[in-house]
């Protein structure tokens, strides 16, 4: 795994959408005890808890211990929260001392680092093992989910506009990757990640559409209802699109979605 070259530059782009990733908490019971998978440096609990106050409880689980340990840095010792690097740990923690009738998942821009850089046998595990292993009442998902439709011509127009504008070393690293924007889902891949070059060589490597939302469809299992569900362009990266390439780019790019286990 190509390491991150800017914790700081990682954790700062990841900052940029807070509000919209906690769009769940309308939509489940208050009171929850929430597993973040993925938490990087601890933004969102941080950012909840100054929200919420002693209202929720909140684990933050990543595998990198310098995320966990930056996690610590930023939160500081509570009696709402912990963070570890060893899931097992995580879930028995959150399931042993707060136990909640809500015990919420929350896969926050996450559901694109496993598939990128796991096995087929370890993103079997993570959806069997992890996601669905019973634990949770609640599961909430927001990543960058295409549809299948995706899979077509790129407007020529856009592809002009894009060699024209981007980054000619940025464009043809993608492409030596991935394939040529002309496909639309490759020029949707590219839009997405174009902005992230100081981590360029970690971000070029990770598949950011490894899946469409009919292939997520799939994956959940019938004990799970479907409560809440956007597929949407991003606000910011429209508008950040349309100031760098001219270009109005309305694609689903994103997805968020509260499933909610049968009783």
């Amino acid at each position: 795994m190509e390491p991150i070259k800017s914790l700081d530059h990682y954790n700062n782009g990841m900052r940029k959408s807070l509000i919209d990733k906690i769009f769940f908490v309308d939509k489940v019971p208050s009171g929850f005890t929430m597993l973040d998978f993925g938490c990087a440096d601890g933004t969102l609990i941080e950012f909840m808890e100054a929200l919420f106050g002693t209202q929720n409880h909140y684990v933050g689980y990543d595998f990198d211990p310098k995320m966990i340990q930056a996690a610590w840095n930023r939160c500081g010792v509570s009696e709402q929260h912990d963070f570890s690097y060893n899931y097992r740990e995580a879930i028995s923690h959150s399931l042993a001392n707060w136990p909640s009738k809500t015990m919420l998942l929350n896969l926050s821009s996450v559901i694109h680092e496993i598939y990128s850089y796991s096995s087929y046998e370890e993103v079997e595990r993570f959806w069997q093992e992890q996601v669905f292993d019973g634990s949770y009442t609640h599961i909430v998902i927001r990543d960058m989910v295409p549809r299948n439709t995706v899979n077509r011509q790129s407007y020529p127009n856009d592809v002009k506009k894009i060699y024209k504008s981007a980054n000619p070393d940025i464009l043809q690293s993608f492409q030596n990757r991935w394939g040529s924007v002309e496909n639309l889902k490759n020029l949707m891949h590219f839009l997405l990640k174009y902005r992230y070059v100081e981590n360029w060589n970690r971000e070029v490597r990770e598949n950011y559409l490894p899946l469409s939302l009919e292939d997520l469809y799939k994956i959940i299992p019938n004990c799970y209802d479907i409560i809440y569900q956007e597929h949407y362009c991003l606000p910011f990266l429209h508008e950040q699109i349309r100031e760098d390439f001219d270009i109005e780019f309305s694609e689903p790019t994103h997805l968020k979605m509260i499933l909610r286990k049968r009783t």
